[in-house]
């Protein structure tokens, strides 16, 4: 999607129009809502934070992913942690991603959101894995957004990679690698998913 591509639907979502399912499935897609993430600015809050609390499936899904630049404001915070709690497990594996990007997100709330991910499996795989990118590229884009996310969001990546990447060999590689980090978090998600799946 180009720049001018990007303008447009940004002006055309400022103005009201409701994008359909199939548009929804071709943007929110991590090479496109870079762009459009790009482009939302805080007065965006008034039409992207009603279509998250009144929707449960990819259009909320969609809104999400354009509030990522935005997902630190305690308004947005507040709105994430009460929206969990009511959400489907699709919606649920979706606003993980935006309450990840909290970098003082407490210790207790990473805890939670990791077991929601590891009793919901297939809901956070269904719903998440595929944004980053078909299995044979899926390795690749979580490794690239590992390395310019934040800390405390890391080990929401590894996650993504058992029984989806192509290349399982480099997955179980990568988990007993984090299995021996310093950040102990993503140590022990390495570990459960090592324990779980190989």
């Amino acid at each position: 999607m180009d720049g001018k591509m990007v303008n447009e639907l940004v002006s055309r979502l400022r103005s009201g129009y409701r994008p359909t399912d199939s548009e929804i499935s071709d943007w929110n897609v991590a090479q496109n809502i870079d762009g459009l993430r790009r482009q939302v600015m805080e007065s965006d809050l008034a039409w992207i934070m009603p279509a998250i609390a009144e929707d449960d499936g990819p259009r909320a899904a969609f809104y999400l992913a354009l509030l990522q630049p935005l997902a630190a404001k305690a308004e947005v915070r507040d709105l994430l942690t009460r929206r969990f709690e009511t959400a489907s497990p699709y919606l649920k594996s979706q606003l993980i991603w935006r309450l990840l990007d909290d970098a003082d997100l407490p210790a207790a709330v990473h805890e939670t959101l990791f077991q929601f991910v590891m009793s919901d499996w297939q809901s956070f795989q269904g719903s998440s894995v595929a944004f980053l990118g078909s299995p044979s590229e899926i390795l690749a884009a979580a490794l690239g957004r590992l390395a310019d996310c934040l800390a405390s969001k890391r080990w929401i990546y590894l996650c993504c990679l058992p029984q989806y990447a192509a290349d399982q060999r480099a997955v179980k590689g990568l988990l007993i690698v984090a299995s021996g980090s310093a950040d102990a978090l993503m140590a022990r998600v390495a570990r459960a998913l090592l324990d779980r799946f190989f």
